[in-house]
């Protein structure tokens, strides 16, 4: 098993990964010159960074989890909006996503960045508010082209 150190790295290195691949998806459609599915998925990546920061936000001003004896994660928070966003936009790389954040969650259990619950409370949270925004904004996209 790597050390400590070893295992700070690659868990730091998974949110910088899951971020590349979210703009090389949005890349992807302006080389497509797919302009309103390129718009719609920047629009989703500043949706995801505001509720995965302005809850990291709310909370470091209210205490909203630690009232609960708990501790936001906004490693789990961004990771969990990128997961979702490139589950929806990069299907055939949807298994390896999955796979990928469970090893992250595991990973943050064993180095003990956070608890089950910090894990579980945030990306159950941050999920709830995204996954609504992605959907209306993907039918929005899709009626349009439509139209």
């Amino acid at each position: 098993m790597p050390d400590y150190a070893t295992l700070d790295i690659i868990a730091d290195a998974y949110n910088p990964i899951l971020l590349l691949l979210t703009l090389y998806a949005t890349a992807a459609s302006i080389c497509m010159k797919q302009w309103r599915l390129a718009g719609t998925k920047v629009l989703l990546i500043l949706i995801g960074a505001i509720i995965a920061y302005g809850w990291m936000l709310v909370d470091s001003h209210y205490g909203i989890w630690p009232s609960m004896g708990m501790d936001y994660s906004t490693h789990t928070a961004t990771a969990s909006v990128m997961a979702i966003f490139l589950f929806f936009f990069l299907k055939k790389i949807r298994a390896a996503v999955v796979v990928s954040l469970i090893l992250y969650i595991y990973l943050m259990l064993y180095q003990e960045y956070h608890t089950l619950g910090d894990i579980a409370s945030t990306g159950l949270f941050v999920c709830f508010q995204y996954v609504p925004a992605l959907l209306i904004s993907t039918f929005h996209f899709n009626k349009k082209k439509l139209d």
